[in-house]
């Protein structure tokens, strides 16, 4: 019997699908497509990443369809040992936007992709149930990446209707290494785009 399905796309790679009894959750990585990302076993304690250095790098992307914003992780293994870095069923990546004037408001990544997977749910009077695989991102003793983990999103969904357009501090959270704070991204002058109401 066939099931029909509607596709919700998300950013950062997560894709929602209607099915008739849930919504299903599965992330695809942006960030480690083409490299050596492979399937694996989920473990409750993530492996170690000592030795290895974190940078982040964000950047502001302008385009005839929407205005976004893209923050990349970026990696080098100086240890002696292979370091993976595990992704699954939540964003591997949070980022958060804080206005350098403000009131002490920000937004985050990961609330904003709960809040979308939240709306999709009560739209559609289902429960939504993750069925992504774990993936591994393997980096090899004294290499590096570029790219581990990539997050766009529109400047539309960051200012909202409620945060000002100005100079904003952009920082990346490993999700699942917390323990390592966040890290400076950059920052970056956000506005509206000219073409939008």
């Amino acid at each position: 019997m066939r099931t029909e399905s509607t596709v919700y796309r998300m950013p950062g790679g997560l894709i929602l699908y209607r099915v008739r009894d849930a919504v299903l959750a599965v992330l695809v990585s942006s960030g480690a497509i083409g490299a050596c990302a492979s399937r694996g076993t989920y473990v409750r304690q993530p492996p170690s990443l000592d030795g290895v250095s974190l940078t982040a790098h964000a950047e502001e992307l302008r385009g005839p369809a929407s205005d976004t914003v893209s923050v990349r992780l970026s990696a080098r293994n100086q240890s002696n040992e292979a370091r993976d870095f595990q992704y699954g069923c939540t964003p591997p990546l949070d980022v958060y936007f804080v206005p350098m004037q403000g009131d002490g408001r920000q937004w985050k990544y990961s609330e904003f992709v709960r809040s979308r997977i939240a709306a999709i749910s009560a739209a559609t009077g289902l429960p939504w149930v993750c069925v992504a695989t774990l993936y591994i991102f393997r980096l090899n003793a004294g290499s590096a990446a570029d790219t581990v983990f990539l997050v766009k999103v529109a400047i539309r969904d960051v200012l909202g209707d409620s945060l000002p357009a100005g100079r904003y501090r952009v920082s990346a959270l490993l999700m699942r290494h917390p323990q390592l704070g966040e890290i400076p991204a950059g920052e970056l002058e956000l506005r509206p785009s000219v073409s939008e109401p």
